[in-house]
């Protein structure tokens, strides 16, 4: 081999190693493990909370309530994901009902998990007095100790119910802890009030700021008036301390046989610490979408939100971003990558942001049920299977790499809340560390039709891109593997050519 050739082949390696999948996209480095644990025959975790230490990427935090007992979960991991260990839970005094309210309005179950710079581990979460005829209140959790013990501050309070059908409740909460000032640090937690069709009155969203590291608030404030849906609004705050809300307007249901109505995408900012709002043109107001999510840049200069909406006939996930304070957005891209139009959706996204800037967007996935989406039902079809799937992006939402399949097997929704207990979809849960994205997720494998039994499943998501330090060292690596054996080569080569010249010649 020529010295020419062997540089040509060296080129060759270096670039297939920049190209390689592991350098663009995530990649499960073990099985899914099981991060709930209870001797329960029958079980039901579900809504699932994830947060990574930013000053230990390698401590994890996992929430989660279970159903059958309506009680809180929360679990830490000291190994990256690979093992996790159940945490004593913060004393909620009356407030026992972690789950579903029974008794009280139907609901939905969602909580949220934070870590600061120094450590400190912030968790959101509605719960209930069982004996108080259904109100539910917002309470965040905090722990200066990585967990090991837990103050409390309640921060909605519902008003004590003469009957159920008068109970207020106040549940879904969102939580963001600003990283941009310094501790103690501003905290803001949202979230969603129902009242009884009895008493006239839509969902509303509310909010709540704290300057004290969340433990006392402020005032409730309300950046939009108008129904959210479902879900809390989510509020974040730039670099500059202005402060934005974004939730969706849910319309009116349709009379039976009538098109869903859209759900407008609104958002507005609020330049004093939520004392005024000014409304944001964000440009979606025709869809038909769930829950708009909410992050900021590292840097406190760009603003991201995700969100599922079915303007393809199914529900897709889709990303925009602003650089000018939510002024102007980018068009929205479409974050996950099978077929359009193939009436398998993708739904209930969360979002999660790496110190060094990787966004990373996971989300229930139903291209392998075999169940079509109802063409009349876009947004509530629960199916039968589904799996969670994540898409990542390198370049600040620009672009987002090929999806990749979380789950090692599809989900089996026959069994646990979905079509069986509840009928309550909860998304997964995701969060970031530069490294690695660790996805939490409700899963029936250890159940069956006579138990139901759902547990919390995660994994940890290797993602090296080119900001982070363990892909340059592979590359390296790869780069003194190729110079090795393209030297051995030559060197071998260089041996024959001194053997034939040394050569005795040979008698004709």
């Amino acid at each position: 081999m020529g010295a020419k050739r062997a540089m040509r082949m060296l080129a060759v390696m270096v670039l297939a190693t920049l190209a390689s999948p592991v350098a663009a996209a995530a990649r499960r480095t073990d099985d899914p493990i099981r991060v709930s644990r209870t001797p329960a025959t029958t079980r039901t975790y579900e809504g699932p909370a994830v947060a990574i230490a930013p000053d230990d990427p390698e401590r994890i935090y996992v929430a989660a309530a279970d159903l059958q007992d309506a009680s809180c979960h929360v679990f830490r991991s000291s190994d990256a994901g690979l093992s996790f260990t159940e945490l004593d839970p913060p004393d909620f005094g009356k407030l026992t009902d972690c789950g579903l309210n029974r008794g009280g309005l139907p609901q939905n179950i969602r909580m949220k998990l934070a870590v600061d710079s120094e450590g400190v581990v912030y968790w959101a979460v509605a719960v209930a007095d069982p004996a108080a005829g259904g109100p539910r209140n917002v309470v965040l959790a905090r722990s200066d100790d990585g967990g090991d013990s837990w103050s409390t501050t309640l921060v909605a309070e519902a008003p004590i119910a003469a009957q159920p059908q008068d109970a207020v409740t106040n549940f879904v909460p969102d939580l963001f802890v600003n990283p941009f000032d310094e501790a103690p640090h501003e905290v803001w937690v949202s979230w969603r009030r129902s009242f009884t069709d009895a008493s006239g009155r839509v969902t509303e969203g509310w909010a709540r700021r704290s300057t004290d590291g969340g433990k006392t608030f402020g005032p409730e404030l309300r950046g939009i008036e108008a129904n959210p849906g479902f879900d809390a609004p989510r509020v974040v705050t730039d670099a500059e301390g202005r402060a934005y809300w974004f939730q969706r307007e849910r319309p009116a249901r349709p009379a039976e046989g009538e098109e869903p109505k859209p759900s407008p995408l609104r958002g507005a900012r609020s330049d004093d610490g939520g004392q005024t709002w000014q409304e944001l043109q964000l440009g979606e107001a025709h869809l038909v979408m769930e829950e708009p999510l909410a992050a900021v840049s590292p840097e406190g200069d760009a603003l991201y939100l995700a969100w599922a909406d079915g303007r393809n006939g199914d529900l897709d996930v889709f990303f925009m971003r602003s650089t000018d304070a939510g002024k102007n957005w980018t068009d929205p891209i479409r974050v996950n990558s099978d077929r359009r139009a193939n009436k398998r959706s993708q739904k209930w996204p969360r979002m999660s942001v790496a110190p060094q800037g990787r966004i990373d967007v996971a989300w229930y996935d139903y291209r392998h049920d075999a169940e079509d989406v109802p063409a009349d039902d876009v947004e509530f079809f629960l199916g039968k299977a589904n799996d969670v799937y994540l898409a990542s992006s390198s370049d600040g939402g620009k672009t987002f790499d090929e999806d990749v399949r979380v789950t090692d097997a599809s989900i089996d929704r026959s069994v646990g809340t979905y079509n069986t207990q509840y009928f309550v979809e909860v998304p997964p849960g995701v969060g970031s560390s530069d490294r690695r994205a660790f996805v939490a997720w409700s899963d029936t494998r250890l159940g069956d039709t006579e138990t139901s039994a759902q547990d919390i499943f995660g994994v940890p998501m290797d993602h090296r891109s080119p900001t982070s330090p363990g892909w340059w060292l592979l590359i390296g690596a790869e780069v003194a593997l190729a110079l090795a054996g393209v030297g051995l080569l030559l060197a071998v080569r260089r041996r024959r050519a001194v053997n034939k010249a040394t050569a005795s010649p040979v008698p004709a």
